[in-house]
């Protein structure tokens, strides 16, 4: 019903809802009091991706015609930052195969994010997914500690490749990791670069059991310690 909210202040307000068979369209609000925002960014507030891949994903299983486990995210961008007060589009079509959700968020400016979203057939039950989230970082002691604190409700393993960072950001991570037993680091002498931190996360990430996300099955899922991953 246009103007009333999905989960209060734990979801976007819903200015309008409409649907076909395969497709789903959404006007949706931030509210300023939204959840995930907490500690992201203190004085500059500002939605996390996975917040928006979650309301992808309520608005694709209303589309599909069972349960299904999340097995990808292909195509995944984040163009502009999206604040509180901003009113978005979100558009969530589903393949005629159901295999795949191409969405897109956006508004008379520009482009949110966009991606396409894999599914296999089944409920939690009939598969076993063993993830864990990958986070490189390089000096970015001001924002990790509330990507940590947004992350904390899930309980998921985290890896975080510290790429060379100053001895300030070091001292953050540790005290970091030895808050949360979640946490575990990985400390590059240099700074060689996110590509490389991420190959290096994959890899310690697969040796501990989390197969890489290009694998049938993903396990380790990337994200970022700046606001603007």
């Amino acid at each position: 019903m246009p103007g009333a909210r999905a989960h209060a202040a734990a979801g976007p307000e819903v200015l309008g809802d409409s649907r076909g068979e395969r497709r789903c369209e959404r006007v949706l609000r931030i509210p300023e009091d939204l959840d995930c925002l907490s500690g992201h960014f203190p004085g500059f507030p500002v939605v996390p991706g996975v917040a928006q891949i979650g309301w992808v994903l309520e608005a694709a299983r209303e589309l599909l015609p069972g349960p299904a486990m999340l097995k990808g995210i292909e195509a995944l961008k984040f163009k502009r930052l999206l604040r509180p007060a901003d009113v978005v589009h979100l558009r969530v079509e589903v393949s005629p195969d159901h295999t795949a959700a191409a969405f897109r968020l956006w508004d008379a400016a520009s482009v949110v994010s966009s991606g396409r979203l894999r599914f296999e057939a089944g409920s939690p039950a009939q598969h076993r997914v063993n993830p864990c989230l990958l986070i490189p970082i390089f000096n970015h002691k001001e924002t990790i500690g509330g990507v940590l604190d947004g992350l904390a409700p899930l309980r998921l393993p985290c890896l975080i490749v510290n790429d060379g960072s100053d001895h300030e950001t070091t001292e953050v991570l540790s005290r970091l990791a030895a808050r949360w037993p979640w946490v575990e680091l990985e400390h590059l002498g240099v700074n060689r670069g996110r590509g490389a931190a991420l190959r290096h996360g994959y890899r310690t990430a697969h040796r501990r059991g989390f197969p890489a996300s290009t694998r049938p099955r993903p396990g380790a899922v990337c994200m970022g310690a700046g606001c603007r991953r």
